[in-house]
């Protein structure tokens, strides 16, 4: 089961599940692409969807919508296919496993405000290599629908770690570690108290290489070890919201995979944190300090 909060009304989310232009923006992991997108939404409609390698190799998946109620639920059967629709077994495919590829992919919406939340449950899978595959692609895929939501108001930074995910994990929430690497090239992080849970708050203050102090407030909002942090980060509880923030980590091949969307309340507020505070550039740098601090752990 996996579960994500998208900062995007649930008419919008339902669109980019049901949609095709707004399907191929997101389906399949990073870097795949979507190029064939066919779907009839309605109970009993058939789909035919596919991903595409940064090799150009283009992989079908074909199915059967078995429950659609919108807003609320969709559940379709779904299996590896050929381009014509036709199934296939996983093994033609190059997966792992002695399995028909038959599955089935259950997701439930909930309004939250101008937020939706959803669950998905997919059965069908056998235990072992395929499943963290199967989990890995879900959780990139996620992060593609998450930036397609907020598209223009938000600023989406990502790297890869040579380091185990408990690992990145640590170095992200502890303040002794924190303190060795938080903010971009030339800044220092000064803790002055962190709650690291739901509802808890890490004051800290971030100070430039010409002293100038920057005050921050996290609240974090929700926490899931290690996968999923998502927080809202301001000045102080009376600006308590520039952006709202989710970092997920996920880990493949002994790697870990870091996605950072802070999303912002207008366009206008994104483009003016990028160029007064250069948040963009300065997000690169953070990350790069964490690379350089991970190889002294």
């Amino acid at each position: 089961m996996l579960t994500r909060t998208f900062d995007a009304p649930i008419a919008l989310v339902w669109e980019a599940w049901t949609r095709p232009e707004h399907f191929t923006k997101w389906w399949g992991p990073k870097p795949y692409t979507a190029p064939t997108v066919q779907m009839e939404v309605r109970t009993g409609g058939k789909f035919l969807w596919s991903m595409m390698s940064p090799e150009g190799r283009e992989h079908f998946n074909a199915g059967t919508f078995r429950e659609v109620t919108p807003r609320r639920r969709l559940v379709c059967d779904i299996f590896f296919s050929d381009a014509e629709g036709k199934h296939m077994s996983p093994a033609a495919h190059g997966l792992p496993g002695d399995w028909d590829g038959r599955q089935t992919i259950d997701v439930t919406f909930e309004e939250l405000g101008e937020r939706t939340r959803i669950t998905i449950r997919q059965s069908g899978f056998p235990a072992g290599e395929i499943q963290g595959m199967a989990r890995a692609g879900w959780s990139t895929s996620l992060d593609k629908l998450h930036e397609s939501l907020v598209e223009g108001r938000a600023i989406v930074l990502g790297r890869v770690f040579d380091a185990p995910r408990k690992l990145v994990w640590e170095a992200w929430t502890r303040p002794e570690h924190t303190a060795k690497w938080w903010g971009p090239r030339g800044f220092n992080t000064v803790t002055h108290e962190m709650d690291f849970r739901e509802g808890g708050v890490w004051r800290h203050t971030m100070v430039g290489p010409d002293g100038t102090e920057y005050p921050n407030r996290t609240e974090f909002i929700e926490i899931v070890e290690p996968e999923r942090l998502v927080y809202r980060n301001g000045t102080s509880a009376k600006d308590p919201e520039w952006f709202r923030a989710t970092i997920t980590f996920m880990e493949f091949a002994g790697q870990t995979h870091v996605n950072m969307i802070s999303v912002f309340p207008s366009k206008e507020a994104r483009d003016e944190v990028a160029e007064k505070y250069g948040a963009i550039e300065g997000g690169q740098q953070h990350l790069a300090n964490l690379a350089e601090y991970l190889k002294t752990l």
